[in-house]
């Protein structure tokens, strides 16, 4: 191959990357990180939660961490929770991630835990202090509709009530109330 034809073939492949769609005038730029996940941006730490199961044959307490940090580029939080085995209680290992669906105008979230089941759930948003997430949760023995309202009662504590069944037939599974504060470092995160 002469030189001529491997200096054509070279910039016919360096063309089109170096005349990116970025560089033409009035192309579209990619929109920045939705201003709604400021709203969320309280979260972000290490809590330390107290909880009461009341869906289980016998209603208990239970101890909990949340861990929650910033994550692609600030368009996703990332969160790991976990509520600590007891006598009386199994102990549960969530990882997800929550964010803000620009074209959808709306709040989506999505997680997977220790027990092979994963979920997802969508907020309109904010009514004052209260952020309601529905939606779905896959276990191994099937689907359960849940309803998950986060409280917020200032920028150090926030409660969380986990529901599950059809709306207007909820039945409330657990309480839980979270503080800011350093998370164990054993968590398992």
């Amino acid at each position: 191959m002469t030189k001529t034809r491997v200096l054509l073939a070279a910039l016919a492949l360096v063309a089109p990357a170096s005349s990116g769609v970025a560089q033409q005038p009035g192309a579209a730029v990619a929109p920045g990180p939705a201003p709604e996940l400021d709203t969320l941006k309280f979260l972000v730490g290490s809590w330390r939660c107290t909880g009461k199961q009341l869906a289980a044959a016998k209603p208990h307490t239970f101890t909990a961490s949340l861990k929650v940090r910033l994550a692609p580029d600030n368009f996703w939080q990332v969160f790991d929770y976990e509520e600590r085995k007891s006598r009386d209680h199994a102990a549960v290992k969530l990882h997800g991630f929550w964010g803000y669906d620009q074209s959808g105008k709306r709040y989506v979230r999505s997680a997977a835990g220790n027990s092979g089941g994963w979920e997802v759930a969508t907020s309109p948003g904010w009514d004052g202090s209260r952020l309601v997430w529905t939606g779905d949760l896959y276990l191994p023995t099937g689907k359960v509709a849940f309803r998950h309202v986060y409280t917020k009662k200032s920028d150090r504590e926030f409660g969380h009530v986990w529901e599950t069944g059809e709306v207007g037939k909820a039945t409330v599974a657990s309480d839980v109330t979270c503080k800011r504060g350093a998370a164990d470092e054993d968590d398992g995160f």
